[in-house]
């Protein structure tokens, strides 16, 4: 290599090390895919531009995680897994030939939404297996990040988080939008609706943020998730009240209403999906949410019976609906091929999807509104109302009781919440608290003061933990009060590494 080529090469390489670009035509440069996800993700590294034939390590922050070997043209692809420890903030990809030093790094960011009602996708299952920042050691430090206003009604919605932003609609009719982090307003919103949001929750996906309307308004609206911007074709209107909250699946939108209708329109052109909306029952309503998964959506309703219908057409499923002995309100998790939800005759059910057969039941003494959490053998809800209100765990397999620890002290108070299990805790609420629990025997690790009627429910994401209340405010709630980043090293942004301070694992193999 001769001088000329070697000044070439720390030049490029000083410039890549500060961000610049010194050689457009040949400066070696890598994409990832995605940018942003949970751990765990799935994360295809491609480069062009590095030297023909060469080995490259693929770093994730300091960790050789790849060989690979780049083709007659200087490129290479590697596909690695993020590792289920890395934590909410920028992680730096480095890909670095192992011989002539030549590198390029490209920012990967970890971040864990939780976009819908109760879940990360349409299955509604209350388990978030993502969360790796709080665990049942450090939730006793639990304190407000922050605590911002969303009107004097406050809300009985449940929040949304999506790419940062945490959404809530309130009971004055407005949609509130949180920098999930900071508690900032975002710029667009709050937006003004025609009427105040009941119980539904807002749903996130393809750039919009979808949320319904109550009372007299009972409409579908759509705006821009970061920018509140309007969009075309919305809002909707529906035949009446909407307290269940929309579902995202498959590039549709679905809709309970309570003129006894479910609604499914296309989320980006408004359209409605052939076969819908299906009349779930004649002169009842429906406030549960539904659940959908593998093109079988599910939805409970005050006749008392668990509907199953094709999502794509509408067509009703073999063997559906099934009955219970009472109105159902609990929207249902899906999970493993099994349904389970609740009804207010005191039994939480569990169906097999697939034909609607019993996997047996859990009785007790009250109703129960409140949507499962379901993980491995476990099934978690909350009853109350007539008892002392109590979260309930239940081994999924024997239907036996795991456990049981009251949340009210006293009878009286509905619990109609919805309880999350994320990494060793459940989070559940009361009307007149939050509270951590420990997984494994139900011990309340922390309680936190947040009045609400006891059908808003709580939200988990990156560290974070929110919750809406009657007493007009959103909270949210972190280890110390600090942001998570905060605590990590080189903060939100990370610890970029210089590719010369690396060193190969000389034991990986060629990817």
């Amino acid at each position: 290599m001769s001088i000329r080529d070697v000044v070439s090469r720390c030049a490029l390489a000083i410039g890549l090390f500060l961000g610049g670009d010194l050689s457009a035509s040949a400066a070696p440069a890598i994409t990832l895919l995605p940018l942003v996800g949970p751990p765990k993700t799935k994360l295809v590294i491609s480069g062009t531009g590095f030297d023909p034939t060469q080995l490259i390590d693929i770093y994730f922050d300091t960790t050789d995680f790849c060989l690979a070997a780049s083709d007659a043209l200087g490129a290479f692809s590697c596909t690695i897994n993020v590792p289920s420890s890395a934590q909410p903030q920028n992680h730096w990809i480095t890909a670095a030939e192992r011989v002539n030093g030549l590198a390029a790094q490209k920012a990967f960011t970890v971040r864990t939404d939780w976009p819908q009602f109760h879940g990360r996708d349409a299955k509604h299952t209350g388990y978030n297996k993502f969360e790796n920042t709080l665990t049942p050691s450090n939730v006793s430090d639990l304190d407000i990040l922050w605590r911002k206003p969303i009107g004097v009604p406050g809300t009985q919605s449940t929040p949304v988080i999506s790419g940062g932003i945490a959404y809530v609609g309130g009971l004055d009719g407005k949609l509130y939008a949180f920098n999930a982090a900071t508690g900032t307003t975002v710029t667009g919103f709050p937006k003004t609706l025609g009427g105040p949001v009941q119980f539904s929750a807002a749903a996130v996906g393809v750039g919009n943020v979808y949320i319904a309307t109550s009372a007299g308004d009972h409409k579908l609206y759509a705006f821009k998730a970061k920018t509140g911007g309007a969009v075309a074709a919305f809002p909707i209107v529906l035949g009446g009240n909407i307290d269940g909250s929309p579902t995202l699946y498959a590039g549709n939108i679905y809709v309970p209403c309570y003129d006894g209708k479910l609604y499914a329109f296309n989320s980006v052109t408004a359209a409605p999906v052939p076969g819908f909306p299906v009349i779930v029952d004649a002169g009842f309503s429906i406030d549960a949410t539904p659940s959908i998964a593998n093109d079988r959506l599910f939805i409970g309703s005050f006749d008392g019976k668990l509907y199953g219908f094709n999502a794509l057409n509408g067509s009703t499923l073999p063997n559906y609906p099934v009955s219970t002995g009472g109105l159902i309100e609990s929207t249902a998790a899906l999970a493993s091929g099994e349904i389970s939800f609740g009804s207010d005759d005191g039994h939480l059910y569990r169906l097999r999807d697939s034909d609607g057969s019993s996997l047996g039941a859990f009785s007790t003494s009250d109703s129960i509104v409140s949507s499962p959490a379901v993980r491995a053998r476990e099934v978690v809800f909350e009853r109350g109302g007539v008892s002392t209100a109590a979260v309930v765990s239940i081994d999924k397999l024997s239907n036996t009781l795991r456990w049981s620890t009251s949340i009210e002290p006293t009878p009286g108070p509905f619990a109609y919440a919805s309880p999350l299990i994320a990494n060793g805790v459940i989070y559940a609420n009361s009307p007149h608290a939050l509270y951590a629990l420990e997984d494994g025997s139900g011990a309340v690790l922390w309680r936190g003061s947040v009045a609400n009627s006891g059908l808003a429910s709580p939200a988990i994401s990156d560290g974070v933990v929110f919750l809406g209340s009657t007493d007009g405010f959103l909270y949210a709630f972190s280890e110390g009060g600090l942001a998570p980043a905060s605590r990590l090293p080189g903060g939100a942004l990370g610890i970029r590494p210089a590719p010369s301070s690396l060193r190969p694992n000389i034991s990986l193999r060629v990817n």
